[in-house]
């Protein structure tokens, strides 16, 4: 039997948890056999460092984390950035990482991964073989990310005190997200502009966001965390979908601005031309202009935003969460 790892039951449900908890959804519905473990006690690092399992038995741990325990596991690791790039962590958080996962993986039967580029920098980074990682990409859940009734959509909007037109981007306070460069173009894209867009910026604590992105850029609205049907209603009513990020393993943002018909404008680094292909409008995340250029394009040119609205529909349907955990589970079944 397949056992899984379950803190993430525990945890605020960001891309990775959202990756196990999709994959689950899948397994319910096809009625594989699993056994889903959820932590007895806290700390939760401490509970899954006390995991076992039997010799019969295989350790799922789908959230970049694993026992260090010569237990029979696979682990999903959806990305390696603390060895691409070191100085956008902690010193602790870093020499933590740098210590733990290489004897993960070293002690796991394979890795899953999501995405070609992770695949790349996994092998790098742990020198080891091509063939002992697995790529099996995310899915978008159309289902859940899709359009809901106008006036529920715009009674959220207008709580938010969100103002239309507006283009989106989904960040943090994390640098990789570079929401500090993307805030430079758009402060020059307001100095050019009839200011009639605005800028909406999701994730994070509001209040945070606002001190430390304080650049006295006009028309941004910051607001922090949203549930699920804020979410929904924001992407809705989006002109377009902005993603500025230095470093994904993946970028489940893109593919949810795609199922609701969004134009992409997006960085050009790491995995995300793989995952948006020719369907997004592409610019260097370290070039204030060429962001700035990217929105004049998306904001001033109908046809182009209609083309690139269409191409988004079209690319979505490349992505399934039924197929991702189908192969998840085949590809764990070999191993039992």
């Amino acid at each position: 039997m397949i056992a899984v790892d379950g803190k993430f039951k525990l945890q605020k449900v960001t891309g990775v948890q959202r990756y196990a908890l999709e994959i689950l959804n899948v397994w319910e519905k096809n009625n594989y056999n699993y056994q889903l473990l959820t932590p007895s006690i806290k700390p939760i690092g401490l509970w899954e460092q006390s995991l076992r399992t039997s010799h019969s038995n295989l350790l799922w741990c789908p959230t970049n984390s694993a026992p260090l325990i010569n237990t029979r596991k696979i682990v999903t690791l959806h990305d390696c950035a603390v060895f691409y790039n070191p100085k956008w962590f902690s010193k602790k958080y870093r020499y933590w990482r740098r210590f733990v996962i290489p004897r993960i993986a070293n002690s796991s039967l394979g890795i899953i991964t999501v995405s070609e580029f992770s695949k790349k920098v996994i092998c790098s980074a742990l020198g080891i073989q091509q063939d002992f990682v697995k790529v099996i990409p995310n899915g978008i859940n159309t289902k859940f990310f899709h359009k809901i009734d106008q006036n529920i959509s715009q009674n959220i909007i207008n709580k938010l005190q969100i103002n239309s037109p507006y283009l989106l981007t989904v960040g943090s306070m994390d640098p990789r997200k570079n929401i500090s460069t993307l805030l430079d173009a758009w402060g020059k894209f307001m100095k050019q502009s009839n200011k009639l867009y605005n800028l909406v910026v999701v994730g994070g604590n509001s209040k945070n966001f606002e001190a430390t992105f304080n650049h006295n850029v006009e028309n941004v609205i910051f607001t922090g965390y949203v549930n699920d049907q804020e979410l929904k209603a924001i992407y809705q009513n989006a002109h377009s979908f902005i993603y500025p990020s230095l470093f994904e393993g993946f970028g489940l943002p893109v593919l949810e601005a795609m199922a609701f018909g969004l134009p992409v404008i997006s960085s050009d680094s790491t995995a995300l031309p793989e995952v948006g292909g020719d369907s997004v409008l592409y610019f260097n995340p370290n070039s204030i202009d060429e962001i700035l250029n990217s929105i004049i394009e998306i904001t001033s040119n109908t046809a182009l935003h209609k083309q690139y609205s269409e191409y988004s529909k079209a690319r979505v349907k490349n992505y399934s969460w039924d197929e991702c955990g189908v192969e998840t589970y085949r590809y764990l079944e070999g191993f039992l």
